[in-house]
């Protein structure tokens, strides 16, 4: 699919350290994306970052997890993720103005599967800023709405990112056989201590069986599942050292995450 910029405006092109562009489809003005890759200051370096996007995302919906669909994709020469774009998405912050989308999400119920999502993947960056609110009914403006639905936004601080992430140190080699799949203590409480706290305590308050329930799901996404979300990456964005370290490690928390939970949760 060819893209062109949104002729609407671009408010949030340059966000951070990645350059962020509302798109619209060349052929139908009706599909917008959102558009991501980093700014030239950090390539190639955080290219990985925009890979883990497709992985959180092929990883996410194997879980049935609300993320709004991503794919990987050449855009204006530059390699990008591109996403699904939420309409009228408020974030967890701006939710607050509108009390009955606030009081009504229809998934809420997900919180903590997804909470145990962003554990399993180490995502240091579950901020208020990276949920999405949908208002519902589809289409509905914030101020209407009735209600709204939750979608789980950026993954790029997944898997190895940032990094030298499991050893604490950026400059450390990456050695596949040293991963373990648990991470320093100050970058396992940072996943937790980012996330709001009504999404990090449905995770905290589910125990015993319910939480057994949760380990199995994750549990669930066996080595073939694994291999299948890293290895669909190209190396534009990820080195083959990197997919064989990223494999490693998401296979190596799946495996102990109920050891962080414990230690950590």
């Amino acid at each position: 699919m060819q893209w062109e910029e949104d002729p609407r405006g671009n408010g949030n092109s340059h966000d951070g350290r990645t350059i962020r562009r509302h798109m619209r489809s060349e052929t139908d003005p009706n599909v917008m994306a959102i558009v991501k890759r980093p700014k030239p200051e950090y390539m190639p370096a955080e290219m990985y970052s925009i890979g883990m996007e497709r992985v959180g995302y092929h990883l996410g919906t194997l879980l049935d997890l609300p993320v709004p669909k991503t794919w990987l994709d050449t855009v204006d020469g530059h390699p990008s993720s591109v996403h699904d774009f939420v309409p009228n998405a408020r974030s967890w912050i701006q939710i607050g103005g509108a009390p009955l989308m606030r009081d009504n999400v229809t998934n809420q119920d997900t919180y903590a599967m997804a909470a145990m999502f962003d554990v399993w993947l180490a995502n240091m960056d579950r901020r208020v800023v990276n949920f999405l609110f949908e208002p519902l009914p589809e289409g509905t403006r914030p101020g209407i709405a009735k209600g709204s639905r939750l979608w789980l936004i950026d993954h790029g601080y997944c898997g190895l990112w940032p990094a030298g992430k499991t050893v604490g140190d950026p400059a450390a080699p990456l050695i596949p056989t040293t991963l373990t799949g648990v991470l320093p203590d100050p970058q396992e409480n940072t996943i937790a201590a980012l996330m709001p706290a009504e999404y990090r305590m449905a995770l905290k308050n589910s125990q015993g069986p319910d939480r057994a329930l949760l380990l199995d799901r994750i549990r669930s996404v066996g080595d073939d599942a694994v291999d299948a979300a890293i290895n669909e990456v190209p190396d534009d964005y990820m080195t083959p050292a990197e997919r064989e370290a990223t494999a490693v490690f998401l296979k190596s928390r799946r495996d102990t995450l109920d050891t962080v939970l414990i230690s950590n949760w």
